[in-house]
């Protein structure tokens, strides 16, 4: 009986050890009889996903540092694609197989993608991804140079203020004379960092632009009439001038020339004309304002002639004028009552006798014999720029604007003159005179 006892003792103990043994080996979350070990998890998972849902899992949990013209979850889908290329695996990361849990290294080929941590709860194990941080997308710096006054826009959005890096660039074939200009037009630069993917670059401008350069990383641009303006221009020889504020030097100089006319100026008088210094430049990114101011500080009035050339008249003397038109204005008068056959006005009084000019006044006398009936009603007779030459002559312009009746017609003359007057004994005689149109 105790016999008996003793050995059913012996078998339940034993079915007991043998039972415990079993329940461990299917019921601990890594018994050796359980199917759902770590690694067969970790295979299941990864079988039941496809490379769009690994795709889809990496982006994300690693959107990539991007800048704020690009997207990270489509920066992170391209990295994704670059880099897996193959067959998904799994790797167990040592020193975490702990009772109830697991972590794996997520592969394609020899790149490592993604982190999955298993944990065991509630008699069974699960899986969840986390980002690994071992894939990185090289990055490139984008420069960008352009007029001041331009728009930029990257991947349809506009590069702001933050990221000039240099301001009041100088155009790099800008001559020595325009960086003297008061206001002087610059390229702006900028830099944006932390660019993984090509991009679209736009560039708009009032006036448009040139592209000179770019490859993808670098771009340059400039405005399409670079270096295209030019000024030449005549001013009197004692005049300052200046382009843009910029005084004109020797280097700008081209000519100098004697003051033009179209009298006859006699040989002791030619050095005394008073010359005028001809400036030009060319190269130039803005058509500067010109100015001009005598000595004395009194601005000269610039002409601009058809063809773009400014042109600053030496201006007359007050003085001169002030004692001299109504000797020549009486001359005008008499030259006109003379032409039209009123010889008693002769204005052979007028000039210095044995030049060219008195000689032609007394030979029209003859030609004037059959002028009769001629009536003359005047409009205006003046004078103006008066330009010494030396003390003793000076040249200056005058009008006439009148009218001459006959008993046939009525015509409307108006005249201009160019004179030469000198003074000879005290007195104010004419040398030579042109009609000037």
């Amino acid at each position: 009986m105790k016999k008996g006892v003793l050995i059913l003792l012996c078998v339940v103990l034993f079915l007991a050890v043998v039972g415990g043994g079993m329940a461990y080996l299917l019921f601990t979350p890594r018994g050796s009889l359980r199917q759902d070990t770590p690694d067969a998890v970790m295979a299941q998972t990864l079988g039941d996903m496809d490379r769009d849902a690994l795709r889809r899992e990496y982006v994300r949990l690693c959107p990539a540092p991007v800048s704020e013209f690009e997207d990270a979850g489509t920066v992170a889908g391209h990295l994704f694609d670059t880099a897996a290329q193959g067959t998904f695996t799994f790797r167990p990361v040592p020193d975490t197989d702990g009772s109830a849990s697991q972590d794996y290294i997520l592969s394609c080929g020899e790149t490592d993608l993604l982190t999955a941590h298993l944990r065991y709860a509630e008699g069974s194990w699960s899986a969840d991804f986390d980002r690994l941080d071992s894939l990185r997308g090289a990055t490139r710096t984008l420069e960008i140079t352009v007029p001041e006054d331009t728009e930029l826009t990257l991947n349809g959005k506009a590069v702001g203020e933050s990221y000039v890096s240099r301001r009041d660039v100088v155009y790099p074939d800008m001559t020595e004379l325009e960086l003297r200009f008061d206001a002087v037009p610059h390229l702006v630069s900028y830099r944006v960092e932390g660019i993984y993917e090509p991009v679209t670059l736009e560039a708009r401008r009032e006036g448009g632009l040139t592209e000179l350069y770019s490859d993808g990383t670098r771009w340059e641009f400039t405005v399409p009439d670079a270096g295209g303006y030019a000024f030449c221009v005549t001013a009197p020889g004692e005049a300052s001038v200046t382009a843009g504020g910029a005084g004109l030097t020797d280097s700008e100089l081209v000519a100098v020339t004697p003051y033009a006319t179209r009298l006859d100026i006699p040989g002791e008088l030619q050095d005394l004309l008073p010359s005028c210094r001809v400036y030009a430049a060319g190269g130039l990114y803005t058509q500067p304002e010109i100015t001009a101011v005598m000595p004395d500080g009194t601005p000269l009035i610039p002409e601009t002639a058809a063809d773009g050339t400014v042109s600053f008249p030496l201006p007359g003397s007050e003085g001169l004028y002030e004692d001299c038109h109504g000797r020549v204005e009486e001359f005008l008068r008499a030259l006109c009552e003379y032409g039209a056959g009123h010889t008693q006005y002769g204005p052979g009084g007028y000039a210095v006798a044995g030049t060219d000019f008195a000689r032609y006044m007394q030979n029209a006398v003859a030609s004037l014999y059959w002028t009769r009936g001629v009536s003359v009603r005047y409009d205006e007779i003046s004078s103006r720029d008066y330009i010494p030459v030396g003390d003793s002559a000076f040249i200056c312009r005058g009008h006439v604007a009148c009218t001459t009746t006959t008993r046939y017609e009525v015509q409307d003359l108006d005249m201009h003159f160019e004179m030469l007057w000198v003074n000879l004994g005290g007195g104010w005689l004419i040398r030579d005179l042109a009609f000037t149109h």
